[in-house]
Protein backbone atom coordinates (compact mmCIF):
# COMPACT_ATOMS: atom_id res chain seq x y z
CA UNK A 1 0.00 0.00 0.00
CA UNK A 2 2.88 2.23 1.25
CA UNK A 3 4.66 1.69 -2.53
CA UNK A 4 0.84 2.23 -4.23
CA UNK A 5 0.45 5.30 -2.35
CA UNK A 6 4.05 6.97 -3.05
CA UNK A 7 3.94 6.09 -6.90
CA UNK A 8 0.26 8.03 -6.69
CA UNK A 9 1.54 10.89 -5.02
CA UNK A 10 4.47 11.17 -7.54
CA UNK A 11 2.32 10.83 -10.75
CA UNK A 12 -0.68 13.62 -9.53
CA UNK A 13 2.24 16.27 -8.29
CA UNK A 14 3.17 15.34 -11.77
CA UNK A 15 -0.25 16.05 -13.65
CA UNK A 16 -0.15 19.02 -11.57
CA UNK A 17 2.60 20.28 -12.64
CA UNK A 18 2.45 19.38 -16.98
CA UNK A 19 -0.67 21.12 -17.46
CA UNK A 20 1.03 22.63 -20.85
CA UNK A 21 1.88 19.10 -22.17
CA UNK A 22 -1.80 17.13 -20.89
CA UNK A 23 -3.62 20.11 -22.54
CA UNK A 24 -2.26 18.47 -25.93
CA UNK A 25 -1.79 14.96 -25.03
CA UNK A 26 -4.84 14.50 -22.70
CA UNK A 27 -7.24 16.86 -22.56
CA UNK A 28 -9.53 15.22 -19.82
CA UNK A 29 -6.59 15.36 -17.56
CA UNK A 30 -6.13 18.63 -17.73
CA UNK A 31 -9.59 19.45 -17.42
CA UNK A 32 -8.90 19.08 -13.74
CA UNK A 33 -7.72 21.67 -11.45
CA UNK A 34 -4.22 22.01 -10.31
CA UNK A 35 -5.72 22.41 -6.48
CA UNK A 36 -7.44 18.42 -6.93
CA UNK A 37 -3.49 17.01 -7.84
CA UNK A 38 -2.10 18.44 -5.61
CA UNK A 39 -4.56 17.63 -2.46
CA UNK A 40 -4.22 14.19 -3.97
CA UNK A 41 -0.49 13.90 -3.88
CA UNK A 42 -0.34 15.29 -0.52
CA UNK A 43 -2.69 13.15 0.73
CA UNK A 44 -1.11 10.07 -0.37
CA UNK A 45 2.55 11.63 0.47
CA UNK A 46 0.91 11.80 4.11
CA UNK A 47 -0.67 8.39 4.02
CA UNK A 48 2.70 6.59 2.45
CA UNK A 49 4.74 8.60 4.88
CA UNK A 50 2.27 7.29 7.97
CA UNK A 51 2.56 3.55 7.03
CA UNK A 52 5.93 3.55 6.38
CA UNK A 53 6.33 4.94 9.74
CA UNK A 54 5.25 1.88 11.76
CA UNK A 55 8.01 -0.24 9.98
CA UNK A 56 10.89 2.42 10.86
CA UNK A 57 13.91 4.10 9.59
CA UNK A 58 14.96 2.04 6.72
CA UNK A 59 11.45 2.14 5.25
CA UNK A 60 10.90 5.37 5.44
CA UNK A 61 14.41 6.35 3.64
CA UNK A 62 13.48 3.92 0.80
CA UNK A 63 9.84 5.82 0.46
CA UNK A 64 11.41 9.05 0.53
CA UNK A 65 13.81 8.42 -2.07
CA UNK A 66 10.87 7.91 -5.03
CA UNK A 67 9.20 10.53 -3.88
CA UNK A 68 12.17 13.53 -3.56
CA UNK A 69 12.99 12.04 -7.57
CA UNK A 70 9.43 12.83 -8.44
CA UNK A 71 9.69 16.09 -7.32
CA UNK A 72 12.75 17.57 -8.94
CA UNK A 73 11.51 15.57 -11.86
CA UNK A 74 8.13 17.91 -12.02
CA UNK A 75 9.21 21.15 -10.11
CA UNK A 76 11.83 23.26 -10.60
CA UNK A 77 13.60 23.61 -7.21
CA UNK A 78 15.84 26.26 -8.49
CA UNK A 79 14.75 28.74 -10.71
CA UNK A 80 18.62 28.52 -12.99
CA UNK A 81 18.03 24.34 -12.49
CA UNK A 82 15.56 23.00 -15.53
CA UNK A 83 13.28 20.06 -14.42
CA UNK A 84 14.53 16.31 -14.78
CA UNK A 85 11.81 16.48 -17.00
CA UNK A 86 13.48 18.97 -19.25
CA UNK A 87 16.21 17.32 -19.57
CA UNK A 88 16.86 14.61 -22.57
CA UNK A 89 16.66 11.16 -21.21
CA UNK A 90 16.59 11.90 -17.91
CA UNK A 91 13.19 12.11 -17.22
CA UNK A 92 12.86 8.52 -18.59
CA UNK A 93 15.77 7.59 -15.64
CA UNK A 94 14.15 9.38 -13.09
CA UNK A 95 10.89 7.66 -13.85
CA UNK A 96 12.43 3.75 -13.97
CA UNK A 97 14.84 4.64 -11.05
CA UNK A 98 12.05 5.83 -9.11
CA UNK A 99 9.92 2.47 -9.43
CA UNK A 100 13.28 0.41 -9.79
CA UNK A 101 14.02 1.66 -5.90
CA UNK A 102 10.66 0.97 -4.56
CA UNK A 103 10.42 -2.59 -6.08
CA UNK A 104 13.58 -3.44 -4.98
CA UNK A 105 14.72 -2.26 -1.94
CA UNK A 106 11.39 -1.96 0.37
CA UNK A 107 11.21 -5.67 0.48
CA UNK A 108 15.10 -5.52 1.73
CA UNK A 109 14.21 -2.45 4.21
CA UNK A 110 11.58 -5.11 6.33
CA UNK A 111 13.29 -8.97 5.65
CA UNK A 112 16.43 -9.76 4.79
CA UNK A 113 16.97 -10.51 1.11
CA UNK A 114 19.75 -11.99 -0.86
CA UNK A 115 21.83 -8.71 -2.65
CA UNK A 116 22.21 -10.11 -5.86
CA UNK A 117 17.99 -11.13 -5.67
CA UNK A 118 17.87 -6.98 -4.82
CA UNK A 119 20.35 -6.21 -7.95
CA UNK A 120 18.26 -8.73 -10.39
CA UNK A 121 14.65 -6.88 -9.11
CA UNK A 122 16.59 -3.63 -9.42
CA UNK A 123 17.88 -4.10 -12.98
CA UNK A 124 14.54 -5.69 -14.42
CA UNK A 125 11.56 -3.06 -13.15
CA UNK A 126 14.35 -0.51 -13.99
CA UNK A 127 14.55 -1.87 -17.82
CA UNK A 128 10.80 -2.95 -18.04
CA UNK A 129 9.39 0.55 -16.79
CA UNK A 130 12.43 2.41 -19.15
CA UNK A 131 10.84 0.25 -22.10
CA UNK A 132 7.42 2.10 -20.79
CA UNK A 133 8.36 5.09 -20.58
CA UNK A 134 10.12 5.51 -23.91
CA UNK A 135 7.25 4.12 -25.70
CA UNK A 136 4.60 6.92 -23.79
CA UNK A 137 6.79 9.09 -25.16
CA UNK A 138 6.22 8.44 -28.67
CA UNK A 139 2.22 8.92 -28.03
CA UNK A 140 3.08 12.44 -25.98
CA UNK A 141 5.65 14.01 -29.21
CA UNK A 142 3.30 16.62 -29.83
CA UNK A 143 2.75 18.18 -25.92
CA UNK A 144 6.20 17.72 -25.23
CA UNK A 145 7.03 20.33 -28.51
CA UNK A 146 4.50 22.45 -27.49
CA UNK A 147 5.66 22.59 -24.17
CA UNK A 148 9.68 22.17 -24.92
CA UNK A 149 10.66 19.05 -23.79
CA UNK A 150 12.86 17.22 -25.93
CA UNK A 151 12.84 13.38 -25.36
CA UNK A 152 14.92 10.45 -26.36
CA UNK A 153 12.13 9.50 -29.53
CA UNK A 154 12.70 13.21 -31.19
CA UNK A 155 16.88 12.82 -30.96
CA UNK A 156 17.44 9.01 -31.95
CA UNK A 157 14.28 9.49 -34.24
CA UNK A 158 11.38 6.08 -34.36
CA UNK A 159 14.15 3.27 -36.00
CA UNK A 160 16.85 4.26 -33.71
CA UNK A 161 14.13 4.60 -30.64
CA UNK A 162 12.77 0.88 -31.52
CA UNK A 163 16.58 -0.42 -31.97
CA UNK A 164 17.82 0.92 -28.64
CA UNK A 165 14.22 -0.29 -26.91
CA UNK A 166 14.80 -3.91 -28.53
CA UNK A 167 18.46 -3.77 -27.18
CA UNK A 168 17.60 -2.82 -23.65
CA UNK A 169 14.63 -5.47 -23.63
CA UNK A 170 17.31 -8.27 -24.92
CA UNK A 171 19.34 -7.69 -21.94
CA UNK A 172 16.86 -7.69 -19.68
CA UNK A 173 15.65 -11.28 -21.58
CA UNK A 174 19.60 -12.57 -21.25
CA UNK A 175 19.21 -11.24 -16.97
CA UNK A 176 16.54 -13.22 -16.60
CA UNK A 177 17.85 -16.28 -18.40
CA UNK A 178 21.09 -16.11 -16.21
CA UNK A 179 19.15 -15.64 -13.27
CA UNK A 180 16.59 -18.81 -14.22
CA UNK A 181 19.90 -20.65 -14.67
CA UNK A 182 21.65 -19.50 -11.89
CA UNK A 183 18.48 -20.15 -9.28
CA UNK A 184 18.34 -16.66 -8.30
CA UNK A 185 14.61 -16.38 -9.30
CA UNK A 186 12.49 -19.61 -7.89
CA UNK A 187 8.77 -19.82 -8.84
CA UNK A 188 8.78 -16.54 -10.80
CA UNK A 189 10.38 -17.20 -13.91
CA UNK A 190 7.32 -17.31 -15.44
CA UNK A 191 6.63 -13.47 -14.61
CA UNK A 192 9.66 -12.32 -15.53
CA UNK A 193 9.63 -14.10 -19.38
CA UNK A 194 5.86 -13.04 -19.32
CA UNK A 195 7.39 -9.26 -18.79
CA UNK A 196 10.07 -9.49 -21.24
CA UNK A 197 8.00 -10.91 -24.15
CA UNK A 198 5.01 -8.45 -23.48
CA UNK A 199 7.71 -5.69 -23.73
CA UNK A 200 8.64 -6.84 -26.61
CA UNK A 201 5.15 -7.25 -27.75
CA UNK A 202 4.19 -3.16 -26.89
CA UNK A 203 7.45 -1.94 -28.49
CA UNK A 204 6.43 -3.97 -32.44
CA UNK A 205 2.91 -2.06 -31.38
CA UNK A 206 3.05 1.41 -30.16
CA UNK A 207 6.64 2.84 -31.30
CA UNK A 208 4.44 4.93 -33.38
CA UNK A 209 3.04 8.22 -32.45
CA UNK A 210 -0.42 7.55 -34.54
CA UNK A 211 -1.58 5.38 -31.71
CA UNK A 212 -4.85 6.23 -30.27
CA UNK A 213 -4.03 6.63 -26.83
CA UNK A 214 -6.27 4.54 -24.92
CA UNK A 215 -5.56 1.56 -26.08
CA UNK A 216 -1.89 2.06 -25.66
CA UNK A 217 -2.03 3.08 -21.96
CA UNK A 218 -4.58 -0.03 -21.57
CA UNK A 219 -1.79 -2.28 -23.22
CA UNK A 220 1.60 -1.00 -22.06
CA UNK A 221 0.21 0.01 -18.49
CA UNK A 222 -2.40 -2.87 -18.39
CA UNK A 223 0.71 -5.52 -18.70
CA UNK A 224 0.70 -5.49 -14.35
CA UNK A 225 -2.64 -6.94 -14.84
CA UNK A 226 -2.05 -10.60 -16.11
CA UNK A 227 1.32 -10.68 -14.25
CA UNK A 228 -0.31 -9.82 -11.19
CA UNK A 229 -2.58 -12.62 -12.18
CA UNK A 230 0.33 -15.51 -12.67
CA UNK A 231 1.87 -14.11 -9.42
CA UNK A 232 -1.36 -14.84 -7.78
CA UNK A 233 -1.64 -18.29 -9.16
CA UNK A 234 1.98 -19.07 -8.00
CA UNK A 235 1.68 -18.05 -4.63
CA UNK A 236 -1.69 -20.48 -3.83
Amino acid sequence: MAGFLVTLSIYSLNKATDRVEDSVNSPKTASRSQVYYVTVSVAAMLACFSIGAFDGLKVLLVLSMPFVIGLVYSVRVVKTLPRLKEITGLKNLAVALSWAVTGSLLPAALTAVEFQKVIFVFAFIFIQVMVKEVIFDFLDMRGDKVSGVTTIPMVLGKRRTKLFLVVMNIFSGLLVMFSILSGLIIHFESVSIAGVLFSFLIILLFIDNNSKRFYSELMVDGKRIPLAGVIKAILR
